[in-house]
Parts: structure tokens; C-alpha cells; sequence
């Protein structure tokens, strides 16, 4: 019931996330920074030029996920700085949401989890760390929502036992390699962290059902699957 309750007041922080990513968004930031505008003519290769990149090779190489979902507004509305722009507004209006579910699942075991999780995607809508990066055009505005729903959605799994929940996770871990550099480091990170798993498993000390190797399987599986054209990439191009 507090969860329903809840409902509305977390649609009208969303929306006050909106309103301040979306408000003069061709106005602020004023002008371009040149990673911007690298980005724009690479948005342009993939929706009107048959670009098909598994990594953009370009500028030193970029990560793909956010420019192939900003090709699909291009397509729909035209090339523009604001089709950009807009795109990484809307991956930043959608990180609020998705920061309370992961938050809810990663503090499930306290009390007030439900509030804490909420005060945390408060903070998020109105953070300036997180605001401009939802304005500018950039490709990094992806990582935090992938992760956090990858990890939300795992965290799901370990507490549920549903292998659905395992194998979406996997392909979302493996999709968040397609959204910045720094997303690699997210494989090890989870290795690190579920190595008091396998310490509990040997020990037979088990607060809640741990995954089967069937459903650490799919885990994998799915990852691998999604990574795949990344990985094909590097090793045609190990440059």
C-alpha cells in the first residue's frame, strides 16, 4: 500500500527531472562542445547513411547504445542539435525511476527502504553532478541507467530465485559494455562482490536461496550474447 502511495509523488519528482532536462535545451549549455558535435555527425552516419557500428571507430572510439538510440529520434523528427540533446535528456529522465528500483532492491532489508529509495531518486532529479550530462549529448548519460537497472534487476534474482530475472540481467550487464568505457570495470565489480556468495555456499550458510548453476549460466550466457559484436570488433581491430 505505501508503495502505491508513494506512486504519485515519485511521478512528480520524474517530472520535475523533465522539466529541468528539458527547459531551453537548445539554449543551455550555449554552443558545442567538439565531443558534441563528433557525436552528431556519428548520429547522422548510423540514421541516414547506413552506418552500422558495433564500436564507432572514430574519434578514438565510442561505445554505441546511446547514438543508435539517438539515430531513431533523428529519424523520426530530423537531424538536429536538439534531437541530440533531447535524447540524452530523456536517458537522464528515465535514470530517476530506475534508481528507486535499484535502490529499493539493494536496500530491501531495511526498514524503510521504500523512503530511502525514494529520497535517492529525489536527489538524483535534482542533481547538478547528473544534469548536465542530461543536457549535453554525450554518450556517458547511458552507463548509470543500465548499471543501476542491471544490478537492480540481479539483485531481484538473488532474492527471488527467478531465473527470468538473471538472464535480463545479463543482457542488460552486457549492454551497459555498450554504453561508456568505464561500464567494463561493471563484470569485475559483480565477481568482487558475489565472491561472499561462494564463500557462503561452501559453507552451507544460506540467508537466502542462492543462484543454481543453471541460472548463473544464463547470466552468462546473456552477457555473452550481447557483447558479442563488441568483442568481434576488438578482435578484427585489436588496435
Amino acid at each position: 500500500m505505501l508503495h502505491r502511495r508513494l506512486l504519485f509523488p515519485l511521478t512528480l519528482i520524474t517530472l520535475a527531472g523533465a522539466a529541468l532536462r528539458f527547459y531551453q535545451l537548445t539554449v543551455t549549455p550555449p554552443g558545442l562542445h567538439y565531443d558534441i558535435a563528433a557525436n552528431a555527425i556519428l548520429v547522422e552516419d548510423i540514421a541516414l547513411r547506413g552506418y552500422r557500428p558495433a564500436l564507432g571507430s572514430a574519434y578514438t572510439g565510442k561505445e554505441v547504445l546511446f547514438f543508435y538510440s539517438a539515430a531513431a529520434l533523428f529519424r523520426l523528427i530530423g537531424s538536429s542539435i536538439f534531437a541530440l540533446r533531447a535524447t540524452a535528456a530523456f536517458w537522464g529522465v528515465i535514470t530517476i525511476p530506475i534508481t528507486y528500483f535499484f535502490l529499493r532492491q539493494l536496500l530491501r532489508h531495511q526498514k524503510h527502504s521504500i523512503w530511502l529509495a525514494a529520497f535517492g531518486a529525489t536527489m538524483l532529479a535534482f542533481s547538478f553532478a547528473h544534469l548536465p550530462l542530461s543536457r549535453f549529448g554525450l554518450r556517458a548519460i547511458t552507463q548509470p541507467a543500465i548499471q543501476a537497472l542491471a544490478v537492480g534487476i540481479l539483485l531481484r534474482g538473488l532474492r527471488t530465485g527467478r531465473s527470468r530475472d538473471f538472464w535480463i540481467a545479463g543482457l542488460l550487464v552486457g549492454l551497459s559494455m555498450h554504453t561508456y568505457l568505464s561500464a567494463r570495470a561493471l563484470p569485475l565489480v559483480l565477481l568482487v562482490s558475489g565472491l561472499p556468495l561462494l564463500r557462503a555456499r561452501s559453507r552451507t550458510l544460506t540467508i537466502q536461496p542462492l543462484p543454481s548453476a543453471g541460472q548463473m549460466l544464463g547470466f552468462v550466457i546473456s552477457i555473452s550474447l550481447v557483447i558479442a559484436p563488441l568483442a568481434h570488433h576488438f578482435w578484427e581491430h585489436p588496435e
